[in-house]
This record gives C-alpha cells, structure tokens and sequence, in this order.
C-alpha cells in the first residue's frame, strides 16, 4: 500500500515543543483531511489513516459528523481502499506470490483468499453456511436391546422428561 513505506505521524501533533518555547508548524485542516483521505484510499483502517495523517481518529469522526463534503470523501476514499485491497487480495488468489524456501523458490496461491472472493461475488452459490432443515412430525421411536433380546416395548419422551409408551 503505497509503495509500502509507512511514514511516521509527527511526534508532536503540531502542540507545544516539550520546551514550551514556540508552537511547531501545524498543517493546515484541509492539508491533514487531505492526507487522511489519501490513507483511506490506500485502505487503511481509519485508525490508521488518522495516525498517518498526524490526527487522532476523534478529529476525523468530528470532521466527518460536521462537513458532508469532507463525508462524501470519506466514503469514497472507503470505497477507492476496499477496492485497492480487493485488487491485492486478487492478485494472491489468481496471480500468486514467489516465496524462498529451504528448496528454492516457490511459486504460492491462496486458496482461502479465492474463497473469500468466490463468496463475495456469489454468495449464493458458495455462501458461508449451511442452512438446514428438517420437519419431524412426532418424535423418534427408541428401543431398549439387550444381549439376549428386546426388553420393553418402544419408548419416546412426553416432552417433560418423562418416557411413555407409544400407543398407550
């Protein structure tokens, strides 16, 4: 995610120098909204991104309660990083990555990361649960056997714990 280099949030977040002395230059609000933004698109978490950019993740939130513009960024930044990260999880599951190994190097897919897709696109087809059903209509039929033979007569419960004889 670009280019894989994370840079460090400012170790001061733009307050007082421990001194007291003078105020570090603070970047404007629509320079970190800016970059928050740019984090998100490189899907980032929002934590994340709001770190990166130098802000806490209550600014962004506030930003976000407070300007419908900056809102409509946000959810298409959203959609731009979930879109990013499903380009990568692809490439895994279809194009594969090299790998060293102990034998040389191996070329390696992702079987579980092609499932996840598969099951995003067609749920329907490789959904994530089973839904089954079944009717009983009474309840089943328990016999008793013993070594030497059948004891008793057929049993089921009355629904109160309790057995009673079927037909009885």
């Amino acid at each position: 995610m670009g280019g894989g280099v994370i840079p460090p949030a400012p170790a001061n977040n733009g307050r007082m120098d421990p001194s007291g002395t003078s105020p570090t230059a603070r970047p404007s609000r629509q320079a970190l909204q800016a970059a928050f933004l740019q984090y998100l698109r490189e899907g980032y978490p929002v934590s994340t991104a709001a770190a990166l950019a130098g802000v806490h993740r209550d600014t962004v939130y506030g930003w976000r309660e407070r300007s419908m513009k900056f809102r409509r960024a946000w959810e298409d930044a959203y959609a731009a990083g979930s879109d990013f990260i499903e380009a990568a999880a692809r490439a895994r599951a279809i194009d594969g990555w090299d790998e060293a190994t102990a034998w040389g190097v191996v070329h390696r897919y992702s079987d579980a990361l092609l499932a996840v897709l598969l099951r995003g696109r067609k749920r329907d087809v490789y959904g994530s649960y089973v839904q089954v059903a079944q009717a009983i209509e009474r309840p089943p039929e328990i016999t008793i056997r013993y070594v030497d033979g059948v004891v008793g007569t057929p049993y089921q419960g009355n629904g109160k714990g309790d057995p009673t004889k079927v037909g009885s």
